[in-house]
C-alpha cells in the first residue's frame, strides 16, 4: 500500500509514504523474503547453498540466487 502512495499519491503523501518506507527496511526484507516463500521460492548463496535471507549472520551476504517453483 505505500509502495503505491509513494509512486501514484500527492506529492506530500508520496514524501511521507517514502520516509516511512526507508525507515522499514528490515521490515520490507522480511515481507518480501515470506512472499517469496510462499510463491515457493527459495534463496542461494553464491556456493548454491540454500540461504535464509532473514537470518542476521547473512545480512551483507549477496543473494545470487532466487529460484520461484521446482
Amino acid at each position: 500500500m505505500l509502495e503505491g502512495l509513494v509512486e501514484t499519491g500527492p506529492r506530500g503523501v508520496a514524501r511521507r509514504a517514502r520516509k516511512v518506507l526507508e525507515s522499514h527496511v528490515e521490515l520490507r526484507q522480511r515481507r518480501a523474503v515470506e512472499q517469496v516463500r510462499r510463491l515457493g521460492g527459495i534463496f542461494k548463496d553464491a556456493q548454491d547453498n540454500v540461504v535464509d535471507p532473514n537470518n542476521p549472520k547473512m545480512r551483507g551476504t549477496p543473494i545470487v540466487t532466487l529460484q520461484l517453483g521446482k
